[in-house]
């Protein structure tokens, strides 16, 4: 299962990767394609949208960047008792994937949410083990199981 999740959120990196990096480039062939029209205003507006589309995407290739060298340092074949990067974790409340934030995942039609352990609910589940217990949000939470 461990190995399952660890793919999913590699390739949710990679394909985001690949899509920001391919919109980038869109964005640069269409800039050097545009012509300047007679009204200049149109132009500049144009190239200006077409920055700011490389920026935010720029942006998003660090994040995934960041997101990537956080999930190498997993090990999907490590097995502990304690909560950990690379956990999977079974409350009372869902499922969880430990190591990095990037929504919901589902494997075998069992849902898992994702989570850096530096997040708010991370910071609650790190280190504790099956039996334990912990509000969070009002919510009382009981640990089934770590994977």
């Amino acid at each position: 299962m461990k190995e399952q999740l660890y793919k999913l959120c590699k390739e949710y990196i990679n394909s985001g990767l690949n899509a920001a990096t391919e919109a980038i480039e869109n964005a640069r062939e269409a800039s050097r394609n545009e012509t300047k029209s007679s009204s200049g205003d149109k132009y500049e507006t144009g190239r200006e949208m077409m920055q700011q589309d490389i920026n935010m995407n720029s942006l998003r290739i660090v994040e995934l960047k960041k997101l990537n060298a956080a999930l190498g340092m997993i090990d999907s074949q490590q097995h502990t008792d304690t909560v950990q990067a690379g956990s999977i974790v079974r409350t009372n409340e869902g499922n969880y994937y430990t190591g990095i934030s990037i929504g919901k995942l589902k494997v075998d039609d069992v849902v898992y949410f994702t989570l850096s352990l530096s997040a708010p609910l991370g910071i609650s589940l790190a280190g504790k083990k099956k039996g334990d217990r912990f509000t969070f949000n009002g919510k009382e939470f009981v640990i089934l199981e770590v994977l």
